[in-house]
């Protein structure tokens, strides 16, 4: 198995947005967070725990228009054009997206009042600028790591499951227009 160091993800999404200012933290994300949703989950509200730092959750229920629980929750959240939360982060960048855009619909200014990192980097096309501040996975090395590790398997006498052939790879973040 070959994955990304998704728990570390979480920890530098956490620390980006703090560094960057923010004090009031927000993790997003969609019904059921699991697997590695969980992990970056996970990662973020231990780096918020130990350096204190307030934080709180917000997961929509697991249906269709899911985007309406976000407004909801922002319309709730919101007084004025002031949202509670001043950092956000996401385990997609497919929910920090969406979250950011309902934000500038109420009016509320993405970075300068809210900061938001998503998790994946995604892009239609390689020269699509970078939108959202996101914590990108290593997704060449993944690949290349993995076909190494197939490679080797296919080569040996033997199938042997061994847990030492599980590889975590680093992750970095990317400034998009999110974040200050």
């Amino acid at each position: 198995m070959v994955v990304s160091d998704n728990y570390s993800g979480g920890q530098l999404a956490g620390e980006t947005l703090v560094k960057s200012g923010a004090k009031r933290l927000l993790f997003i994300s969609k019904a059921p967070v699991r697997n590695i949703s969980a992990i970056r989950e996970q990662g973020f509200f231990d780096y918020c725990h130990e350096h204190n730092i307030t934080v709180a959750k917000f997961v929509t229920r697991d249906i269709a228009n899911f985007v309406d629980d976000f407004a909801t929750f922002i319309n709730k959240n919101t007084v004025n054009t002031t949202f509670k939360y001043d950092g956000i982060f996401s385990d997609s960048d497919e929910f920090a997206s969406d979250f950011y855009f309902l934000l500038t619909q109420k009016g509320i200014n993405v970075p300068k009042d809210v900061q938001i990192i998503g998790f994946d980097v995604a892009r239609i096309y390689s020269r699509q600028q970078i939108f959202l501040s996101s914590i990108k996975q290593p997704t060449a090395e993944i690949a290349k790591s993995s076909v190494e590790k197939l490679l080797s398997q296919m080569n040996q006498k033997t199938t042997t499951t061994a847990s030492h052939n599980h590889v975590t790879l680093p992750v970095h973040f990317v400034k998009g227009m999110t974040t200050l």
